[in-house]
């Protein structure tokens, strides 16, 4: 997704149009193979790494079986990313977030007679709220697919020129993508090296982090948002060969973001046990969970920063 993005945007840049329906096609084809890899080690390793990862029980069951039918879904999401990614080098952001905020809301709205029962539908549980996701994926994708393959789209995949893998585009992708996929395996590996040690302390401080967690994103999706945008600007202005347009784009991104990220970190710091309300009435769970967001809140400015520079470095092409 970060190599599309990249080489899409200098393309668009550079004016090649040519460029961008082949960085689309080829990023899509290298995806697929990877993200059925990676979906079929998931799905047969499933309890296993719930195991290792400390769980036991019912949370082993029960995880092992949502777990794999997500497996399903990552290849869905993984060509969703990749296809938005093409289409935000282009400077189109709306279309990848349209069609991600269709998918939650059919998620949402399948989630519900799924897991608990309704509509005719069986209650299947956790199982049945990973299933909601991994079909919400899937018309996500299809969606997807069908505006690339649109005449009036501005990165074309239809017809059959350049699906073949072809090795000077493939390794202009690898070059840019690999650390990529490394920084993100690196990422997960200290996540589940977290998630071990926080398994070992109880069930209310697994629940205090997981409703952290989630408030936490509140605040880094928007990052994300602005260091994808100082990415696709900066390669974009530099296609142009326009590096003083970059750096402008880069640091402009970097204000804006170290401005939302830095009043979320207020809110976490002085709102914490109203933002744990929203999920729990467990007065332990609560503590834990505001004790966390004060940390939390401290970290945001940085973060900001950090977020939006290596987002400009990436447009660079230096990943």
């Amino acid at each position: 997704s970060m190599g599309a993005t990249v080489i899409v945007a200098h393309a668009f840049g550079a004016g090649n149009t040519d460029g961008l329906g082949l960085a689309a096609k080829q990023s899509t084809i290298a995806t697929l193979v990877l993200s059925v890899i990676i979906s079929i080690v998931v799905f047969l390793f499933s309890r296993p790494l719930l195991v290792l990862m400390g769980a036991d029980g019912d949370v082993v069951d029960k995880g092992t079986r949502f777990q794999q039918i997500s497996a399903v879904g990552f290849v869905f999401m993984a060509v969703m990313f990749v296809l938005g990614g093409a289409l935000r080098g282009v400077g189109d952001t709306r279309t990848p977030m349209l069609v991600t905020l269709a998918t939650l809301i059919l998620s949402l709205i399948l989630a519900y007679p799924l897991t608990f029962g309704g509509a005719g539908l069986p209650a299947l549980g956790v199982f049945g709220a990973g299933l909601a996701s991994t079909i919400a994926r899937a018309l996500g994708c299809v969606v997807l697919l069908a505006l690339l393959a649109r005449p009036a789209s501005a990165v074309r995949i239809a017809g059959r020129a350049d699906w073949r893998p072809a090795a000077g585009p493939l390794r202009r992708l690898a070059s840019i993508g690999l650390p990529s996929m490394f920084e993100g395996l690196f990422r997960s590996a200290g996540m589940l090296m977290f998630t071990v040690i926080v398994f070992q302390l109880g069930t209310a401080v697994v629940a205090a982090q997981q409703i952290v967690q989630q408030a936490a994103f509140l605040s880094m999706m928007p990052g994300f948002g602005f260091s994808m945008a100082a990415m696709t600007l900066v390669g974009q202005s530099l296609g142009a060969n326009n590096p003083t347009r970059a750096s402008r784009a880069s640091w402009f991104s970097t204000r804006s973001c170290l401005a939302w990220m830095g009043t979320m970190g207020l809110v976490f710091f002085f709102g914490g046990p109203p933002i744990m309300r929203l999920f729990t009435s467990d007065p332990e769970i609560i503590a834990l969970g505001a004790a966390a967001l004060k940390v939390i809140a401290l970290a945001q400015p940085g973060q900001a920063f950090g977020m939006v520079l290596a987002g400009s470095l990436r447009g660079a092409g230096d990943t």
